[in-house]
């Protein structure tokens, strides 16, 4: 019993520890980037596809205007719970890394600035 205990405070310490708010983030530079990466290609989040749009020119007001991202509770955040759902992972070639969503998790703890 003691073991399980054990466990189960240690991986909660590393989530909390793999979420801690990074600074400086930028959506222009950090954020924007993943997505062109990871999200905005063809058949996917790109323009007149899958919503919500994150190619460089829509991704902001896609997400803040569409329901997206909640800045009052980052983890009930559309694009937050996506990104860490292991059944569905976005993209669907597996998720990011935990790096990955760490920024993007930032930027939304952060206010979600349109920066």
């Amino acid at each position: 019993m003691a073991l399980l205990l054990l466990l189960v405070i240690s991986c909660e310490y590393e989530k909390q520890e793999a979420l801690k708010p990074l600074t400086n983030v930028s959506f222009t530079s950090d954020v924007v980037s993943l997505f062109s990466k990871n999200c905005s290609t063809t058949g996917c989040h790109s323009s007149g596809a899958i919503n919500p749009d994150l190619t460089p020119a829509n991704a902001y007001s896609s997400l803040v205007y569409g329901g997206y991202v909640d800045t009052v509770a980052v983890e009930n955040s559309i694009i937050y719970k996506r990104l860490i759902d292991k059944q569905k992972p976005m993209p669907p070639s597996g998720n990011l890394s935990q790096d990955q969503i760490n920024v993007i998790y930032s930027w939304i703890k952060k206010g979600a600035p349109n920066n």
